[in-house]
């Protein structure tokens, strides 16, 4: 577990410290911006230093306070392979104001930092965690920080990632709908749901580019579901994915007929991540 622990650690620094050498190149190439990128990469470092110390003096001790941390690894080591490719990318190609600002969302809203803000601002009856919330008082909120800078130079209305994706899970268990949105977070905008009459209203009122569903959610199974969304969308197909832990012959023959995508419980963190991935991507 002590190992486990600071594997976390590990990725959680290297994720703020990507993100503070994305920064660093944003300040060093839009000279109007400079103070604003320069200011939240130094932040960053700040996080990644308060987290080796953390790792270096708490954890002999057995006090590191694990919550600060996402519940799955895998979702820093793929936000931070994401990051180092956008390090190399800009480090050789340094992006227009428009695409740093959208960048920024991006990473603001991914797992880990997410997460870590998250904890940063929310009341802990831990020691340890306000002491770090203490430390972090004047360095968190930066989704809000970003797009009040961004209004305040006129470009509110850029988007996270340029092209902002939409995903809904349709779950009747709330932990994988949990695991699945920490997967997922750093590709978009995830909406969860309960039920299949909800996720229909949904469906009715908003493009997703991504719909995952177990198959027996209550009220409107997932199959219903997706006969019912079908009707007013003859594309679904493409942008539809099951996830149940019963394949039963029936069932397997529906996929296959509707040319369907499928991933059976359980399935592992990069096989759900890479199905998606491919969907979102056709």
């Amino acid at each position: 577990m002590k190992h486990g622990l600071e594997q976390f650690i590990d990725e959680a620094v290297r994720l703020e410290l990507n993100a503070a050498a994305i920064y660093a190149i944003f300040a060093e190439t839009i000279p109007e911006d400079a103070s604003f990128w320069a200011g939240l990469s130094w932040e960053e470092r700040n996080h990644a230093s308060l987290l080796k110390t953390g790792k270096d003096v708490l954890i002999p001790s057995g006090q590191f306070p694990g919550e600060i941390l996402p519940t799955f690894i895998q979702s820093l080591i793929d936000t931070n392979r994401w990051l180092r490719s956008l390090v190399v990318e800009y480090s050789n190609n340094p992006p227009d104001r428009h695409t740093a600002f959208a960048t920024a969302l991006k990473i603001e809203n991914s797992a880990g930092e997410q997460h870590f803000q998250r904890v940063m601002a929310t009341p802990s009856e831990s020691k340890i965690v306000s002491i770090f919330q203490e430390l972090c008082q004047d360095d968190i909120y930066h989704v809000q920080r970003i797009r009040e800078y961004m209004a305040s130079v006129g470009a509110e209305n850029i988007s996270a990632g340029g092209e902002q994706k939409r995903i809904l899970l349709v779950m009747d268990e709330d932990t994988v709908a949990r695991l699945l949105k920490t997967i997922l977070a750093t590709e978009g905008e995830v909406d969860t749901v309960y039920n299949g009459r909800d996720a229909l209203r949904k469906i009715e009122s908003h493009r997703y580019d991504l719909i995952i569903s177990g198959v027996e959610v209550p009220q409107l199974d997932g199959i219903k579901l997706y006969a019912k969304a079908k009707e007013n969308a003859p594309d679904l197909n493409r942008r539809f994915l099951f996830f149940t832990g019963n394949l039963t012959p029936e069932r397997l023959s529906f996929f296959g007929a509707e040319n369907l995508r499928y991933l059976a419980k359980p399935s592992t963190i990069s096989e759900i991540r890479e199905t998606a991935l491919s969907l979102l991507a056709a």
